[in-house]
């Protein structure tokens, strides 16, 4: 056994600062199959290139720890830009294997090869001039071939040599000199070099092509992250969520190209900026960047370097004859200057057209960066002179032009910037772009000469930015505005923005009734104004969302008594709209239906989709609480053409709602668990609103029925507090996983709770069946009598929670077990009137339960007759639950049958 030790890895290799390691299947997979031929005895050399920044010393550090880990030697050099010498990656390996040779060559020829050895890592050395040049570097390297020769017979040697773009031709001859001496060594020799011509030095380049004829030798190009490995990177890299990092890959892919490198750099200014970063944020060029960036820039001369800049300056993509006609340098000086910038790798020609490009927009960015900032408004106030004159109007121009406008910082004419910053917010708006229209209206507000006109654009970027889903940025907005305006107009248009936004995130702001009630006050002599009676509107629905419901019943009573009046429909169906958000009492849900309906047709009547959306989405959870699926059709269809005519993906979100809810009563389980899923990536895009929790009580329904609850039964310690939590959710996860004493304990918690509070709320039906289950579950018969006469309020309705957040099927199924349970009433009635609800809204999984319930009710009986009766009902139970893997349902008749096995034994 050898008692020679190899070095350690780098500690740079083994850091826990190390930079996350993701996708590289492929690569990796192609590196074993490399491995198994070295372990076979054949030498192999592996070149791997790329891009700078792109992950080759980090995929080159994953393979040598786990080479490193199965027993081999790795040994690693490294090749430097700023002070090369000869052989300058081979110093440290050498130092390593003259430390070897000491314990494993003959002593006969171990003084003379060390001393070779250290010839070549003296930091002298240069090859000999004259005829014995040759022959004497042939010594040297041979020297290191019998000593590689030698340690890779105790145990395979990995040769890692890094950047090797940078090597002399000292270098690339002791590579090709052992590639060619050690064809039967156990030896990986792994170099990594960019790919790009520009980048490589010219002795490496001839190296690699007399080397490739070899046997052996490979070539491994690494390219740059794809959108998911970006997702993966950013997960891992900034202890992100999937959701999150998600929905920030496709910005910064698009921002980086995918590279690793300037991912990395983003991630640590993320990590340590103060503002959490944010899906469609603009990305600062982090200092490693700018600074790769400034070496090239740094190889080509004043006007050379200062076209690249304008170029930057002007776009990051532009064509040839609109730089040369922007730039001050004569044509073909232009014409050079994108020349030396695409040979380093600074712009790329776009193939087939006159255009060029930077490789990524940090690339541009990174340029721009370092112009100075006087120079930098100087050029955009230039470029938005000499385009001007040339621009035919196309929406690009317009935003093109409006962005150097904007730039210039007052060094044109600010009516002028004003007109096509104007302009390009229009068109942003119209194409449904509405944060890139915020965006422009922050700008015009910059630029606004008083006050007015600054909360004017301001209040335009919060409405856009409404639109947009950003609800975090319109409230900010408009809440500033609010409190600042001394316009009453401008001050109600935000105080209504404001409400809109708390609406739309489900959380109730005590802001929101003061901030409109002052801006009222302020329009009270306009009580005929549609944006008074808008405010009005807001105002009650603000109440209702803070609980005073009656309060909120009374005002939002008085308005539509008032608009009628009015005789104008769209501000009446806005009105009646808001009325829709008072949760009604089940004998009422039919007159709230009919106000849903007038609104829906006063909407369509005046093309306003937005309020259309919100009175469907009223009429579809109406539609299933009240048994009436056509309603729900209906309103389905209304949404859609809602989205279509608005573009909002608020609308998509609540469209997506509707489906998983008939996925779910369906008993498509897959589909409604896909559904939420995308409900949630959807519902992460919009900024200050978080559907964790919806999502969250969605995948609890799917897999309470399908089984899916008992992994999580390890993480459930039975002392969560329910102020944590929602506490219905909580109790209904305590009684699907039979911890008894911790349900109980949740559920008189909610008992001496004030629920009166909640009953005017769209979670209400949800806590009821909720409640029950518990109640049931535990045989708490005092419980159970409590809950009965709020539970007959809903006989003959379903019970839900929210917009389909989840569905429990019809309150006469529960009220048939709670008789059942408590020895009173006709539970044999109630599930029957359950049953013909669940099959008119064609819902199998409510279907299912019921006859289970009525099979378990007739089965506790005892009599021949309800046995009878209760075998039919598990027949048609199993039948409808085993094809859709009703796990719950299997369940209990599984219990059901085990009952009725034991009643009808001979010993029973």
């Amino acid at each position: 056994m050898s008692t020679w030790e190899p070095p350690d890895l780098p500690f740079w290799w083994t850091a826990p600062s190390q930079s996350a390691l993701v996708g590289r299947k492929p690569e990796f997979a192609r590196l074993e199959d490399i491995w198994s031929d070295v372990l076979a005895g054949a030498r192999q050399l592996v070149f791997i290139g790329g891009d700078p920044g792109v992950g080759k010393s980090r995929f080159v550090s994953e393979a040598a720890k786990a080479l490193h880990k199965s027993g081999a030697a790795v040994l690693v050099g490294h090749c430097l830009a700023d002070y090369p010498t000869a052989y300058q990656p081979y110093g440290e390996p050498i130092r390593h294997l003259l430390a070897a040779a000491d314990v494993l060559l003959p002593d006969g020829e171990r003084e003379s090869l060390q001393g070779r050895l250290s010839t070549l890592v003296s930091p002298e050395v240069s090859l000999a001039e004259g005829p014995n040049a040759d022959r004497e570097a042939y010594e040297l390297f041979e020297a290191l071939v019998q000593v590689l020769r030698t340690v890779s017979q105790d145990r395979p040697v990995v040769l890692v040599l890094e950047d090797l773009h940078w090597a002399s031709n000292s270098t690339t001859q002791l590579l090709t000199h052992l590639t060619q001496h050690l064809p039967e060594a156990r030896l990986l020799v792994i170099c990594t070099h960019r790919a790009a011509r520009h980048d490589q030095s010219d002795s490496l380049v001839t190296a690699m092509a007399d080397l490739y004829r070899l046997p052996g030798v490979n070539r491994l190009d690494l390219e740059a992250f794809d959108t998911v490995d970006v997702k993966e990177y950013v997960a891992l890299e900034c202890q992100l969520p999937a959701t999150q990092a998600q929905d920030m890959a496709d910005t910064l892919h698009a921002q980086t190209g995918g590279n690793p490198f300037f991912l990395r750099a983003i991630c640590r200014d993320m990590r340590e900026s103060v503002e959490p970063m944010t899906v469609g944020a603009t990305l600062h060029v982090p200092v490693t960047v700018r600074d790769s960036f400034e070496a090239r820039l740094a190889q080509l001369d004043d006007r050379d370097r200062q076209v690249v800049e304008l170029a930057a300056v002007l776009g990051e993509r532009f064509t040839m004859p609109t730089l040369v006609n922007v730039s001050s340098w004569s044509r073909s000086s232009t014409l050079q200057a994108l020349e030396q910038a695409t040979e380093l790798g600074l712009l790329e020609a776009v193939a087939g057209t006159t255009e060029h490009r930077f490789p990524h927009a940090l690339a541009r960015q990174a340029i721009v960066d370092l112009v100075p900032s006087v120079r930098l408004a100087r050029e955009h106030a230039m470029l938005a002179e000499r385009l001007a004159p040339h621009s035919t109007g196309t929406p690009a121009e317009i935003q093109q032009l409006a962005y150097h406008h904007y730039r210039a910082q007052g060094l044109v004419d600010p009516a002028k910037a004003n007109e096509y910053i104007v302009a390009a917010a229009r068109l942003a708006a119209a194409a449904f772009a509405y944060e890139e229209a915020a965006t422009y209206f922050r700008q015009l507000a910059e630029l606004a000469d008083n006050a007015t006109r600054r909360q004017e654009f301001t209040m335009r970027a919060a409405e856009a930015y409404n639109a947009a889903g950003d609800f975090e940025s319109a409230l900010e907005l408009s809440a500033k505005v609010a409190e600042q305006a001394e316009d009453p107009d401008i001050a109600l248009r935000a105080a209504i923005t404001y409400q809109n936004c708390t609406v739309k995130t489900g959380q109730a702001d005590p802001r929101s009734v003061s901030m409109l009630s002052k801006a009222l006050g302020k329009n009270e002599s306009r009580y005929d104004d549609r944006t008074y009676f808008g405010g009005l509107a807001s105002l009650g629905t603000a109440m209702a969302f803070a609980g005073a419901t009656t309060e909120s019943e009374l005002l939002l009573r008085r308005a539509v008594s008032q608009v009628r009046e009015l005789d104008d429909g769209h501000l009446l169906a806005d009105v009646l709209t808001a009325a829709l958000w008072n949760s009604p009492p089940p004998d009422k849900e039919s007159d709230h239906l009919a106000l849903a309906n007038e609104a829906a047709e006063l909407s369509r009547k005046a093309k306003d989709y937005h309020l259309l959306c919100f009175s469907a989405l009223f009429r579809a959870t109406l539609g299933y609480t009240m048994g009436q699926p056509h309603e729900i059709s209906s309103a389905t269809a209304d949404i859609e053409l809602g989205v279509e005519r608005t573009g909002h993906d608020y609308y998509k979100y609540w469209i997506g709602c509707v489906h998983y809810g008939a996925s779910f009563r369906e008993g498509k389980f897959a589909e409604a668990q896909s559904i939420a899923a995308d409900l949630l990536r959807m519902s992460a895009e919009w900024k200050g609103l978080s559907a964790e929790g919806v999502h969250g009580f969605q995948t609890f329904m799917i897999r309470r029925e399908t089984g899916g609850l008992t992994a999580v039964r390890a993480l459930m310690k039975g002392t969560e507090l329910p102020e944590d939590h929602w506490p219905p959710a909580l109790l209904g996860l305590y009684t699907e996983l039979e911890m008894r004493q911790p349900c109980e304990r949740v559920l008189h918690w909610m008992l001496d709770s004030n629920l009166d509070q909640y009953r005017r709320t769209s979670q209400w039906g949800a806590m009821l069946a909720l409640l029950t289950e518990a109640a049931l579950f535990l045989a708490d018969h005092a419980t159970l009598h409590q809950i009965y006469p709020m539970l007959q309020e809903f006989s003959g309705h379903n019970l839900s929670s929210g917009q389909f957040v989840a569905v429990f099927g019809s309150a006469d199924r529960y009220l048939g077990q709670l008789e059942s349970a408590l020895g009173i009433g006709d539970p044999v009635a109630r599930f029957r009137v359950a049953e013909e609800m669940d099959s008119r809204m064609n819902a199998d999984v409510h279907l299912a339960s019921t006859l289970s319930a009525l099979a378990q009710h007739c089965t506790s009986r005892g009599d021949a007759e309800y046995r009878d009766l209760g075998r039919k009902a598990a027949r048609r139970a199993r039948a409808i639950a085993e094809p859709i893997g009703q796990v719950r349902v299997l369940d209990v008749l599984d219990r059901v049958e085990m009952l009725n096995a034991r009643r009808e034994s001979p010993t029973a």
